[in-house]
């Protein structure tokens, strides 16, 4: 495989909805079915990944967790996580019993993916789950950090309406210094805050490095927006921001392209393989 795209969904790949248009998902579906390398390099876990792409042909791993985790997007078989790890697991089980939190934990029992969801699944988390894409009962069992074991334990996310109880969990947790935290209000529903967490140890970067080792591609193509995106586009061959990203990823692209709204990755991704005869 000589070259792998990757691309951000939220900002990015996706609109302001949080959705794949039916236009861009119809030239992406093209795309794939003529053979595109394509695949994402999200925060999103499968949960919500899985329904965005049901039905189109993707083969090229996903990168999922901010890198914590990149599975196989037809048999879900996972190939390389990133756990939490025993000391960062156990400032997890304090935090949360110190401060009255859980959250939704997603990580490895023997060869498959779990989930688990503190307490009841509330209006504020169902509606989290509609935002995401999650129809239906969301497929998760009952449980908090402690029921978890910190090599299993790869990401969570906890939601609440204020900022100030997730701002103290932060502060715990990037304390401890095994986590990478992002605290930030819901995109798509200002009066939501989250907070997600994963090892310090993963990134995009780090799983993108990952992915070209296990598929032997030669290049890397990045599509980003946010923060989040600039360990990838360190370790890649080409990126490129789009147009409404943040002046930081502008300034570490190699290029500017159309905006989420305008479907500027897939647009993207057509006229370049247009141009070079790749399709």
């Amino acid at each position: 495989m000589n070259t792998i795209f990757l691309s951000d969904l939220d900002g990015t790949l996706l609109d302001d909805g949080a959705c794949l248009p039916v236009s861009v998902r119809q030239e992406l579906a093209g795309l794939l079915e003529r053979g595109l390398p394509f695949t994402v390099a999200t925060g999103r876990t499968h949960l919500s990944v899985g329904p965005i792409f049901q039905g189109l042909p993707m083969a090229v791993p996903w990168v999922l967790m901010n890198g914590a985790l990149i599975l196989a997007p037809g048999d879900g078989a996972v190939l390389d996580r990133v756990p939490l790890g025993k000391a960062a697991w156990s400032e997890l089980v304090r935090a949360e019993e110190e401060l009255g939190l859980s959250g939704l934990l997603l990580g490895t029992a023997g060869d498959r993916l779990y989930a688990t969801l503190g307490g009841t699944c509330t209006p504020i988390w169902e509606a989290f789950f509609r935002r995401n894409h999650v129809t239906g009962p969301p497929p998760v069992s009952a449980g908090r950090a402690e029921d978890w074991d910190g090599e299993d334990l790869l990401y969570g996310i906890y939601i609440h309406p204020q900022m100030g109880l997730l701002t103290e969990l932060a502060r715990r947790l990037t304390a401890q210094g095994g986590f990478q935290v992002d605290l930030y209000r819901d995109r798509y529903d200002r009066d939501t805050c989250c907070l997600e967490l994963y090892s310090a140890a993963a990134s995009k970067g780090r799983a993108a490095e990952t992915l070209r080792r296990l598929t032997g591609a030669r290049r890397l193509v990045a599509f980003g927006d946010g923060e989040n995106d600039l360990p990838l586009f360190q370790v890649c061959d080409e990126c490129y921001a789009v147009k409404n990203a943040a002046p930081e990823v502008k300034a570490a692209a190699h290029g500017v392209i159309g905006s989420c709204e305008e479907g500027g990755v897939v647009r993207y991704l057509e006229r370049r393989w247009r141009n070079e005869g790749m399709v």
